[in-house]
């Protein structure tokens, strides 16, 4: 039977939605004050390093006096009208329901801080910006970017006009603000209660394994409990949405996880793709924010109009993916495929509360297939995830609300004997 989120719930995500609101509106009009009051910087070229660098800044020419009306090859937007006095130009997005406009990133960053430098004349420059000695490059014309080496996606690809580019004001509000300042709100803690939840389970066994009949259902139930005693170790009251091999609705697992009252939640899965590219690596998605694209839509609807209760948490997440797939990276030695944005995954839209998935690796790779069967293997995984939650400081707010009355975690069960002892594999993949 569905569990059933209370009313006071439902009236903190009320005001929860219009704080978002609020907040997006000033930052709107921050940015347009930014844009006016601060003058752009001129830019140089630098070397094509992923290592964090001092660059050198100067001023440039002002905004010129006009814009043409319209601008061709700007996908995803196209010129509605232009603002040149302030540094923004109006666009429309195709896949948006509203005008937004869409500001010039040199202003912004000066308000950010750090220096950013790109090659002038070249048709889709880098584009570096250098805080401290943090580094994020992004690309004109790609939605790729990178922190620190790190892969994120953008909502929006960066675009050149007059030869100075140009940023949605939705990628300044969800990841570069992020970048800089952290969580807009409270910087992020270590939570005190977790729900991990284990992906698939029952007649949903998720995708196979090319090396056999293993699925991701007994790798990610293993996986979440080798987590769960790295966090219970550490004081850290730990959760699951299934202990055993049982079919959860998505519903329930967001219920469940209401109920519990927990701070943080973690969804572990593992990944699939065609055979023939061989597709290896780690991803971390969050829920997508209002108005921007996903980055993977699977063939389902992607409504760039649609809000979910966990929009509210749009930088918590972000900042979450970002931490998890760092520390998972550095553990693994695997190819980093990015944070990403999806919109269609189910699991994610119901939270009050940071939530992030992972996808831990390929299963439809024979190589990746055959270290995610070792127990080893999947232990480095479960470190990392752990260890990306308890390198945080502690929480010492007493307000951590209770589980909801008949909310019992239900005792975790003995899992496949061929996942907890390692899968007799073939010798060769």
């Amino acid at each position: 039977m569905p569990l059933e989120r209370g009313g006071d719930c439902q009236q903190i995500h009320r005001v929860q939605r219009k704080l978002h609101l609020i907040l997006t509106s000033l930052a709107l009009a921050w940015l347009g004050a930014a844009c006016s009051s601060v003058p752009p910087k001129h830019v140089t070229s630098v070397p094509d390093t992923d290592a964090p660098q001092s660059l050198p800044t100067n001023a440039v020419a002002a905004v010129p006096a006009a814009i043409p009306a319209i601008i061709n090859n700007l996908p995803p937007a196209q010129v509605l009208t232009n603002l040149a006095t302030n540094g923004a130009i109006f666009l429309q997005p195709t896949n948006r329901v509203s005008s937004v406009p869409w500001v010039e990133l040199g202003s912004v960053l000066n308000r950010l801080g750090g220096n950013l430098a790109y090659p002038p004349n070249v048709e889709k420059p880098v584009l570096d910006w250098t805080s401290g000695r943090n580094l994020v490059r992004m690309t004109v014309g790609t939605r790729q970017a990178k922190f620190n080496g790190q892969e994120f996606w953008l909502g929006f690809a960066p675009i050149l006009i007059e030869g100075r580019p140009f940023l949605h004001p939705l990628d300044v509000e969800k990841h570069l603000a992020t970048l800089a300042f952290g969580r807009t709100n409270l910087p992020l803690t270590r939570p005190r209660r977790v729900v991990l939840d284990a992906g698939h389970g029952g007649d949903n066994k998720g995708t196979k394994s090319v090396l056999g009949e293993y699925f991701e259902k007994d790798f990610a139930l293993d996986w979440a409990r080798r987590v769960k005693k790295r966090l219970e170790a550490k004081g850290i009251e730990v959760w699951m949405t299934r202990t055993n091999d049982a079919t959860i609705s998505l519903t329930d697992r967001t219920a469940f996880t209401e109920r519990a009252g927990a701070e943080l939640f973690v969804s572990l899965h593992f990944n699939a793709g065609s055979v023939k590219t061989n597709q290896r690596g780690i991803e971390a998605y969050c829920l997508t924010p209002l108005g921007m694209p996903s980055t993977l839509t699977r063939e389902f609807e992607d409504n760039t109009a649609q809000e979910f209760p966990n929009n509210a948490f749009d930088q918590a997440n972000f900042e979450w993916a970002l931490r998890l797939q760092k520390a998972l990276l550095n553990a693994t030695g695997t190819e980093d495929r990015g944070v990403r944005h999806a919109r269609f995954m189910g699991v994610l839209r119901g939270h009050n509360r940071p939530a992030v998935l992972i996808e831990g690796g390929y299963l439809s790779s024979p190589a990746e297939a055959r270290v995610i069967a070792d127990p080893n293997y999947r232990q480095k995984l479960a470190d990392a995830v752990a260890d990306g939650i308890l390198a945080l400081p502690r929480n010492h707010s007493p307000t951590l609300a209770s589980p909801a009355p008949g909310a019992k975690p239900e005792p975790v069960k003995p899992v496949l004997s061929t996942i907890s002892d390692g899968l007799k594999l073939p010798e060769n993949p």
